[in-house]
């Protein structure tokens, strides 16, 4: 084994376990009032001036520290709540509410789609803005205090530090985790149902159809009570002559193209329909007559329907005539070809008051929530960053940790088990990942993969429709709506499940978004506390004082955490446009409008897709996982620490300076390094000033050589 052989140690105080500052809320021995050692500071303060480098910059004291992030989270909490209850009262004075539902605009289908797009943009934004905000309070009041800490480690038990974990429930103030469980489950009806609070419908025809001779067109004789059924509706005299009368302006339609067509469920750009026959009869020119869709499960029961005596009961695929489309016979009657009435397609833009209601209920209760945490706790005393964990330590050892310097979160349970026990010091530490648990690495590579692989299936079987009906996937237009496009055929379900059934993916991909940015932010923290290794730093604190670093805003990097933001926000939308909720507005065959809430139909409700944004969404999430995956690759640079990540534990068994410390120490520059110990032949490596290593008290662990700090 190799020792590095130091100078005497002449310019640090020694302090030995007995004489270890007290811990600022720790109560004085002998005093008859309990008088702690913070109120103690305060008295003094009084009659001595603040030292130098505990004093705060503007900047630290107006732009930075855990209360004014969370505050300012709040603030913006507050300013979604009010934008969402203002645009709520104006669109109920300025629309009114009709059968829980509200119209924002109605007309042309190209204002409609561009209206929706913003909407759904702004919605994006305003959910991830609250998101972020629920997020950072979770993530700060889950963190755990020194008390909280020193438990747990006493029962050999670690915390999370920095970093959103549930694992830290069971070790902390029920309050807070109650709070935060709080904060957790309003999310979920928050993801649900704010992206279909704004929803796009559409226009469907029903239509008449009829079997005719070729002279129907030019005005021949016809009498709408000769072609008679037991199943079919009569229509009325002065509309088939409205109809004899437009039909010349009718688009002409070969018997193929007139299948596909009218195998449609929902008919938005054609309505009326007449099957030119080449029978003749001299004294009706109208053969048969019925008005369609009866119900949307069998909308096609019409064209199925050969023999003169079917009935309603018939079924088949529509699609099976086209291989023989020329032979292609109605009630008996032979086709030529048809003629359409084509209509101007209508969509509006609409607003669920229920759903309005569920999203203003959850936005005031998380408020409500961050509140309460701000004015019932004191940040300051919670270790809500690896920084403030590392000045705790420092400040005031835990004697649990010592003698395992060397340890790392992936093997901490064997320190534990030998403290004292030498260990050699491996100077590669290896890659990122090992700052994530390999449990939590497979369950995001699991969660990936089948999300992506869904979507992919997903999208093969839209292409695979749309291909199906000579409609080009790519020329609907990025969360279109189209009636071509729609994930349910028949009669689809009630709004409700389709709200829930377009917004199952929003929840999936804030999970995905949960795990992905604990992994990153396990890795870049866990690279910071190993740079101290190789460069002098300040500690990174959630409330700094003097020279040291302010935690990261958006708990990453700056440049990282904007990228990730944006993709975040980017993602949630791509999905709002891949699926969405659809409702359909049915228009009877005279042009009359009205949403099925109830009567003959239920009420409709479907699901929309669109290929292009299903592309963009899988482009995205493969973009979120290949980033992280590429992070878990880069390696820590040689003579880094242990791997010691969010791990409250080895954290503090890397904080062990000893008699390198004073009070400015946690206010300084500081590295981590070996030093020797008097009364211990093994070394022993610890944050420590970097002044140590300036005098040379203090320098880089040699590789290979045993350290195990004082057992």
């Amino acid at each position: 084994m190799a020792y590095r052989q130091y100078p005497q140690y002449n310019q640090w105080t020694l302090v030995n376990n007995a004489t270890h500052m007290p811990h600022q809320n720790q109560q004085l021995q002998g005093s008859d009032k309990g008088v702690t050692l913070s109120e103690i500071e305060v008295l003094a303060d009084v009659d001595s001036s603040i030292p130098e480098y505990k004093k705060k910059s503007f900047r630290q004291q107006w732009f930075s520290g855990l209360g004014l992030t969370l505050r300012a989270y709040a603030f913006v909490t507050f300013l979604v709540l009010a934008t969402n209850l203002s645009i709520f009262i104006w669109a109920q004075k300025r629309f009114g509410i009709f059968s829980g539902y509200g119209t924002i605009l109605q007309g042309d289908c190209a204002s409609a789609k561009r209206l929706n797009l913003w909407l759904h943009l702004c919605i994006n934004a305003f959910s991830t803005l609250v998101f972020l905000g629920s997020n950072a309070f979770v993530q700060a009041y889950s963190g755990p205090t020194r008390e909280e800490v020193d438990v747990a480690h006493r029962r050999h038990r670690w915390l999370h530090i920095g970093v959103l974990s549930f694992r830290n429930m069971r070790g902390i103030a029920k309050r807070k985790a109650l709070i935060c469980l709080l904060l957790a489950l309003t999310s979920i009806p928050f993801h649900l149902l704010y992206n279909s609070l704004v929803f796009s419908s559409l226009s469907a025809n029903k239509y008449r159809v009829a079997a005719v001779t070729e002279d129907f067109v030019s005005g021949a004789y016809w009498n709408i009570t000769a072609p008679s059924s037991r199943w079919i509706n009569k229509a009325e005299d002065d509309t088939w002559a409205e109809i004899q009368r437009s039909a010349p302006a009718y688009e002409r339609l070969s018997n193929s193209d007139c299948i596909k067509t009218y195998s449609e469920p929902f008919q938005s750009t054609n309505r009326n329909v007449l099957l030119v026959s080449t029978e003749q009869n001299t004294t009706n020119s109208i053969l048969w007559v019925g008005e369609y869709p009866r119900n949307y499960d069998r909308w096609y029961v019409w064209m199925c329907s050969r023999a003169e005596g079917d009935g309603p009961s018939t079924s088949c695929s529509p699609e099976s005539f086209l291989a023989d489309a020329a032979k292609w016979k109605v009630f008996d009657h032979p086709v030529a070809y048809c003629l359409s009435e084509t209509t101007e397609e209508k969509c509006s833009v609409r607003f669920s008051f229920d759903i309005m209601i569920v999203v203003l209920v959850c936005n005031a209760l998380k408020l409500v929530c961050m509140l309460y945490i701000l004015y019932s706790f004191k940040a300051e005393k919670i270790l809500a960053s690896v920084g403030d964990a590392m000045s705790s330590f420092i400040t005031l050892e835990d004697p649990t940790t010592r003698g395992i310097c060397l340890a790392n979160k992936r093997h901490l349970a064997a320190f534990w088990r030998q403290p004292g026990f030498g260990r050699q010091y491996n100077s590669q530490p290896g890659r990122w990942h090992r700052a994530v648990s390999i449990k939590r690495w497979l369950f995001f590579t699991v969660l990936m993969l089948c999300s992506l692989a869904l979507v992919l299936a997903l999208q093969g079987w839209g292409i695979s429709v749309l291909k199906f009906r000579n409609i080009n996937p790519y020329s609907l237009g990025f969360g279109v709506l189209d009636a071509n496009a729609l994930v349910i055929s028949g009669n689809g379900y009630n709004t409700a499940g389709m709200v829930l059934l377009a917004n199952v993916p929003q929840l999936v991909l804030s999970v995905i978004y949960l795990v992905y940015n604990g992994l990153m932010t396990s890795m870049f923290l866990s690279a910071d506390f190993a740079a101290f290794a190789t460069k002098p730093q300040y500690l990174m604190m959630t409330s700094p004082c003097g020279k040291q670093r302010g935690t990261w805003l958006l708990g990453l990097p700056l440049v990282v955490g904007l990228c990730s933001l944006s993709l975040q926000t980017l993602l949630h939308w791509f999905v709002s446009q891949s699926i969405f909720a659809v409702q359909i507005l049915i228009k009877e065959a005279d042009g009359f409008e009205h949403a099925y809430v109830s009567g003959e139909f239920e009420e409709l409700a479907n699901c929309g897709y669109s290929p292009l944004a299903i592309w963009a969404s899988f482009a995205g999430g493969s973009v979120l996982a290949l980033s992280a995956f590429c992070c878990a690759l880069r390696k820590y640079r040689v003579g880094a620490p242990p791997v010691v990540s969010t791990c409250s534990a080895a954290i503090s068994a890397a904080c062990h300076p000893y008699y390198l410390k004073d009070e400015a120490t946690v206010y300084q520059q500081l590295r981590w390094g070996a030093m020797p110990q008097p009364l211990n032949p093994l070394g022993h490596c610890s944050i420590v000033p970097a002044k140590a290593f300036e005098n040379n008290n203090a320098g880089p662990p040699n590789a290979g050589a045993c350290y195990a700090g004082l057992g």
